[in-house]
């Protein structure tokens, strides 16, 4: 519940951007990075391998799901709850 909800607050701010420029941003990227430390740490998740380019791993959620390109504002809740969950399989949570 309060992962979709930060979501949506990043969303809702910026509505008429991409999704891609949304989550590519330094400042949303330094919050991902932070979560996934923080939840892996709490979960007491050791990598397997370096995590790597958070923004790479962005991009790729991004470009699996198909909504590289699609806009905020056009988003159902539909669309928002099956992002998070392919951030959430990838070891992204919003917090």
């Amino acid at each position: 519940m309060y992962q979709s909800r930060r979501e949506l607050f990043i969303f809702i701010n910026r509505n008429n951007f991409s999704a891609r420029a949304i989550l590519c941003a330094k400042s949303v990227l330094a919050i991902l990075e932070e979560n996934m430390k923080t939840h892996m740490s709490v979960n007491n998740v050791v990598p397997q391998e370096p995590l790597g380019d958070i923004k790479s791993i962005v991009e790729s959620v991004l470009t699996e799901t198909n909504y590289s390109e699609a806009r905020a504002a056009r988003m159902d809740i539909n669309d928002f709850l099956s992002l998070l969950s392919a951030f959430n399989s990838k070891g992204i949570h919003f917090s």
